[in-house]
């Protein structure tokens, strides 16, 4: 089968709602899902779908790669392009880990009560986690 006539990036969008964090075309995209790891290439299928907390990974034309923390939000896929919509989101030159250790032990230190309390804590957790990833390993 031939591949005439078909795209070979798409082009990708991460935008929260202060700024556009990444514009960039790219042979790949993989998100984190509400439900797990997503990956979109070229000629994919229209979607929407709910983003959980994590890095999304974009792979260039020429095998480069860049990334970007969110927490949580939107995603949708639609005649080659891929638009990530998320309440927060962070560039790998806006990570601090000083501020990430200090966010980890202010967490490690907090006794949540309630389930919502619980809840809310894991979310902080999975999104210093996802900062700590894209900084470049654990702070642990």
């Amino acid at each position: 089968m031939s591949d005439t006539g078909r795209e070979k990036t798409v082009a990708v969008r991460v935008i929260s709602p202060s700024r556009e964090i990444l514009a960039a075309k790219a042979e790949s995209v993989t998100f984190p899902a509400f439900d797990g790891s997503w990956g979109v290439l070229p000629g994919h299928a229209p979607m929407v779908g709910l983003l959980g907390t994590g890095v999304v990974t974009l792979r260039a034309p020429g095998g480069a790669t860049s990334s970007v923390a969110v927490r949580g939000g939107f995603v949708r896929v639609s005649h080659g392009e891929v638009v990530i919509l998320s309440p927060e989101a962070a560039a790998a030159d806006e990570v601090s880990r000083g501020v990430l250790s200090e966010e980890r032990s202010k967490a490690a230190s907090e006794r949540p009560r309630s389930p919502e309390e619980r809840r809310a804590r894991a979310e902080r957790i999975a999104w210093i986690a996802a900062r700590e990833k894209l900084a470049g390993g654990s702070q642990r």
